[in-house]
């Protein structure tokens, strides 16, 4: 726009339309890129949120599948650990009989002695006595 026929002030007013025009279209302009920039914002974070996401469920699969790992080794293991207390219940019960059979043993070999000493002691004279 040049100055030339017109009065400086329709020059300043038309300035000044002109100006508030590209102010507008300046501000429109920004205001696209703070779109732009915040739908890039939200598509990353989409992006994270979904990464996270497959992260997620993948370890959640790892668990699941050790769980049931776990769970039949635990049906493997029971039989034998099982058999195995049962085995150290049985040998503490042996050990028991053990000594409780050398216990009566002993008890019998002593009144088997005593028998022979009586058997003896019955089997001889009876001692005479003196008259005086």
């Amino acid at each position: 726009m040049t100055m030339g026929t017109e009065s400086p002030v329709a020059w300043s007013d038309a300035l000044e339309k002109d100006f508030d025009k590209a102010f507008v279209a300046l501000d429109l302009l920004l205001g696209e890129i703070d779109s732009d920039q915040e739908v890039a914002l939200l598509r990353r974070d989409l992006t994270e949120a979904r990464a996270d996401r497959d992260a997620m469920e993948k370890e959640m699969q790892q668990l699941m599948l050790q769980d049931t790992q776990l769970g039949q080794l635990h049906d493997v293991l029971m039989p034998s650990l099982r058999t195995e207390c049962e085995l150290d219940i049985l040998r503490k019960e042996c050990e028991r009989q053990r000594n409780l059979i050398g216990a009566l043993e002993t008890e019998v070999f002593g009144a088997r002695l005593a028998a022979k000493y009586l058997d003896k002691v019955r089997n001889e004279p009876l001692p005479r006595r003196c008259s005086n």
